[in-house]
């Protein structure tokens, strides 16, 4: 007997069901460093593994806030700290109706600048 070796970036399979639970993750604002973003229509998001439950979530910031951000100082980049929470669509026992994710929430530091000919502009820091 062997087992198939899963494939580099594969999600890791966890061993036993995590429940919904709110709960603060101390480093997932570092572990978001390496979720990609994606410029939208009206915005950026990003995507990636959530810390807890390692199943796909995202974060999207809505051009409008980073415009405020911009320009509530003259102050070139901003630091703006955002709450992001598990939005992953993944079963997770005991979680309330209405609910998404596992519960997991954090705090990431994003900085906004206003490159050249561009309104604005985020990257996780």
């Amino acid at each position: 007997m062997f087992t198939r070796a899963m494939p580099p970036g594969a999600p890791k399979k966890n061993p036993k069901p995590i429940p919904f639970q709110n709960l603060s993750v101390p480093d997932g604002g570092d572990a978001m460093k390496a979720w990609p973003r994606e410029r939208k229509q009206n915005g950026w998001e990003w995507s990636g593994r959530c810390p807890r439950c390692n199943h796909q979530a995202s974060k999207f910031i809505a051009d409008e806030v980073v415009t405020l951000a911009l320009t509530a100082t003259e102050v070139q980049p901003v630091r703006e700290t955002y709450v992001v929470r598990c939005n992953c669509q993944e079963p997770h026992t005991d979680r309330p109706d209405g609910e998404q994710g596992c519960g997991a929430y954090w705090g990431v530091e994003i900085e906004h600048e206003r490159p050249d000919g561009d309104e604005e502009a985020g990257e996780a820091g």
